[in-house]
């Protein structure tokens, strides 16, 4: 004899949607280039950046602020042949991305305190399904093609597309959408998004464009900015309280 239940059994799985509208869905082309992530310090020493075995910048700081060690650093880049695109994502860091859909790329950095890189998007990897997605500026045809926020700009500046949906008819890729493929991205409805920290039914959702405290996948979403590292999404809200990192069951009604 059956004597108890779960009152809350599992009944959904990341990119659900749950109900939506026939016009929710919108497709591109999904490029996920390689992003990497540079972290200055304030510290005397010599700086320098080698991409795909070539020195592409040097800075030799003394009594320089992280700003200014970092502007240094980025002009260099910008001025070098390497195959990247060279961004000031924050007062101290610099975004490395792969200008194409080729091959990845290499980085190496001097070994200074508080001097440090990360990888935050592997060249061809999957991307999630569950999580945000914006219009790639990037891209020879814009329009067209598809990847994950990397700045803040790419929400309040308008550059926000939708959720990435599960369909893996689609998408041969474990629980998620592969490079170069054109998934299935909900514009609006409702979906079961990847969250992480935890929050309240009717919380705003806040996508994360950069790494911080409380996570580094790119595109997930929380209930604040975790600092500087996640923008509100305009006309996003939870609709379910969640007390761990998981999936929660989101409206989205983009203002953007």
């Amino acid at each position: 004899m059956q004597t108890t239940f779960d009152v809350n059994p599992p009944r959904a799985f990341a990119g659900m949607h749950a109900t939506t509208f026939p016009y929710g869905f919108i497709s591109r082309a999904l490029n996920t280039k390689q992003l990497e992530e540079l972290t200055f310090g304030a510290v005397d020493g010599t700086y320098t950046v080698t991409i795909n075995g070539v020195l592409s910048a040097t800075f030799v700081a003394a009594t320089k602020t992280a700003t200014q060690i970092r502007d240094d650093i980025l002009a260099d880049i910008q001025a070098s042949a390497a195959p990247v695109v060279a961004t000031a994502s924050s007062t101290d860091k610099i975004l490395l991305e792969k200008d194409d859909f080729g091959d990845a790329f290499t980085v190496a950095i001097s070994t200074v305190s508080g001097y440090s890189k990360s990888q935050l998007v592997a060249q061809g990897s999957a991307a999630p399904f569950g999580t945000g997605v914006v219009r790639d500026d990037r891209a020879a045809l814009s329009g067209k093609q598809c990847r994950l926020p990397r700045l803040a700009a790419d929400v309040t500046s308008g550059l926000f597309l939708g959720v990435l949906a599960a369909n893996t008819s689609k998408s041969p890729a474990s629980g998620g959408w592969e490079h170069g493929s054109v998934p299935d991205i909900l514009r609006m409805g409702h979906i079961y998004v990847l969250v992480e920290g935890t929050g309240t039914e009717g919380a705003p959702l806040f996508m994360r464009f950069a790494s911080g405290a409380g996570g580094t996948q790119l595109g997930a979403f929380r209930k604040d900015a975790d600092t500087a590292t996640a923008v509100a999404i305009p006309g996003m809200r939870a609709l379910e309280t969640w007390a761990a990192s998981g999936i929660v069951m989101a409206e989205l009604f983009p203002q953007t």
